[in-house]
C-alpha cells in the first residue's frame, strides 16, 4: 500500500500535473512571468511600428516562450495516464490586431489534437494589442513509441506567418515508474510538482515554508519520494546529493531504489545566518522517463533579528504613611510611585512576608489598610516596575 501520508494529499489537482509545468521547450526559449493570460505584454516590442507581432509562450508555472521555428517535448507518458493536456498562449506583442487566419486548425500530427481556444474570447481568430488568447494540445496513444506533431499558427506578422512549432511526444509502458514528491506542512502531505517553487506556487497560503529570521533555530521541511508506478522499481541515482543552495542541507537520505507504492524520506534545513533572500533546488536523478531529474525549487527569507526591547528604569517608589494601630491591629500604608500604572505590594521586611497589596488611588498615588495581629517594625514596599522603599512602622 502507498505510504499512509498519499492519502492526505490536499490541494493540487492531479489534472495540474497534465496542464502546467512538464514537457520540454527547445530553442532559447525565454521565462516570463506567470499571470493572467490576457494581462499586457511588455516584454519585447515591435519594431515595426503599427504592426502586430506574434509570440507563442507555453503555459507552466513559468510562461515560458517558444520562438517560431522552436519545438516542446510532451513529458513522457505511461499509456494507463494519457491523455495528456498542454497550454499555449498566442499573445500579440504589436501595436494593431493579430489576425489567425487557421483558429481551429492549429495542430496536426498523429495523435495530436487540439482540445479548446484559442480561448479569449472563444473560437477568436483576433488578438488585440497587449493581449492573449489561450489554446490547448491533446496527446493520446494506445501503443508505446515516440510520435511528432506540429503547431502551425497562419496569421498576419509580416515576418512570422506561418509561425511554427515542433512537438514531440513518447507513450511508454504501463509498468514505468512513476515519481512523485510531497512535502509534509501541519500534518498534512501537499503534493509538489516537477518544476515547482517551493513554498511560491500553486498553494502560497498552504506552506509555511523556511523564513525565519537570523537568531532563530533552524527551520526543517520533510519531503517524500514516491513511487506511484506499479510495475518497475523507481531508481534514484543521487539519495545524497538531492539539496543545494547557499543556506539549503540535505539531512537523511531515502533508499536508492523504491518499489511500487512506496516512498523514502528526506529533510531539507534552512539555517542562513546572515539576512537576505535565498534560493536553492531539490534535484533527483531518476529513471522514471517523464520527470527526470525531478526538479523543486527552493526560495526562503532570512530576515533580522527582532530588536531587542530597551528595558525601562525602574520607578521610584516612596513610602509616605506607615503607621500600626494596636488597638485595632491595624495597619496603614500610604506611598507614591513615578509610575501611575504600577502595582504595589507591602511586605514585612525582616520575612518577606507578603501582607497586601496597595489600592491605586491615581496620579501615582497609592494607599491601603491592612488586619495585621502585631506591629512588623518595618515594612517594604515592591513596584511591578522594578522600584522599593522601606519604611519604619510608627506605632498609634
Amino acid at each position: 500500500m502507498l505510504h499512509n501520508r498519499l492519502l492526505k494529499i490536499i490541494g493540487l489537482s492531479l489534472i495540474v500535473l497534465s496542464m502546467f509545468g512538464l514537457g520540454n521547450v527547445s530553442a532559447q526559449a525565454n521565462n516570463l512571468p506567470n499571470g493572467n493570460h490576457n494581462n499586457e505584454i511588455n516584454h519585447r516590442v515591435n519594431s515595426q511600428s503599427g504592426a502586430p507581432e506574434i509570440m507563442v509562450r507555453k503555459v507552466s508555472f513559468k510562461l515560458t516562450e517558444i520562438p517560431d521555428g522552436g519545438s516542446f517535448t510532451f513529458p513522457a507518458t505511461r499509456l494507463m495516464d494519457l491523455p495528456i493536456l498542454q497550454q499555449f498562449d498566442i499573445c500579440n506583442t504589436g501595436a494593431t490586431d493579430l489576425l489567425i487566419n487557421n483558429v481551429n486548425s492549429l495542430v496536426s500530427g498523429q495523435n495530436f489534437s487540439q482540445t479548446l481556444g484559442p480561448t479569449d474570447p472563444p473560437t477568436s481568430d483576433v488578438v488585440l494589442p497587449g493581449a492573449c488568447t489561450r489554446f490547448a494540445v491533446e496527446f493520446n496513444a494506445t501503443v508505446t513509441g515516440t510520435y511528432t506533431g506540429a503547431i502551425s499558427i497562419q496569421n498576419n506578422d509580416a515576418d512570422e506567418n506561418p509561425y511554427d512549432i515542433a512537438l514531440a511526444a513518447e507513450a511508454v509502458p504501463d509498468s514505468a515508474p512513476e515519481i512523485s514528491v510531497q512535502v509534509q506542512e501541519f500534518d498534512q502531505a501537499f503534493l509538489l510538482l516537477d518544476g515547482m517553487t517551493y513554498p511560491d506556487d500553486g498553494c502560497f497560503s498552504c506552506f509555511t515554508g523556511f523564513d525565519r529570521s537570523v537568531d532563530q533555530p533552524p527551520v526543517t521541511r520533510h519531503f517524500d519520494i514516491c513511487n506511484q508506478g506499479t510495475g518497475d522499481t523507481l531508481i534514484i541515482d543521487n539519495p545524497a546529493t538531492l539539496v543545494s543552495g547557499t543556506g539549503f542541507q540535505q539531512i537523511g537520505a531515502p533508499n536508492a531504489t523504491l518499489p511500487p507504492s512506496t516512498c523514502g524520506g528526506f529533510d531539507v534545513e534552512f539555517n542562513a545566518t546572515t539576512p537576505g533572500e535565498y534560493t536553492g533546488a531539490i534535484t533527483i536523478q531518476n529513471n522514471d522517463p517523464g520527470e527526470n531529474p525531478f526538479d523543486i525549487f527552493l526560495r526562503a527569507t532570512a530576515s533580522d533579528p527582532a530588536p531587542t526591547p530597551t528595558p525601562q528604569p525602574a520607578d521610584t517608589v516612596d513610602i509616605t504613611r506607615a503607621e500600626y494601630d494596636s488597638g485595632k491591629t491595624e495597619l496603614r500604608v500610604e506611598a507614591t510611585s513615578t509610575d501611575a500604572s504600577a502595582t504595589l505590594q507591602v511586605f514585612v521586611t525582616s520575612s518577606n512576608e507578603l501582607i497586601g497589596s496597595l489600592n491605586n488611588e491615581g496620579d501615582g498615588k497609592y494607599k491601603g489598610q491592612f488586619n495585621w495581629p502585631v506591629n512588623p517594625q518595618n515594612i517594604t514596599v515592591n513596584s511591578s516596575s522594578g522600584g522599593s522603599d522601606s519604611a519604619d512602622v510608627q506605632l498609634k
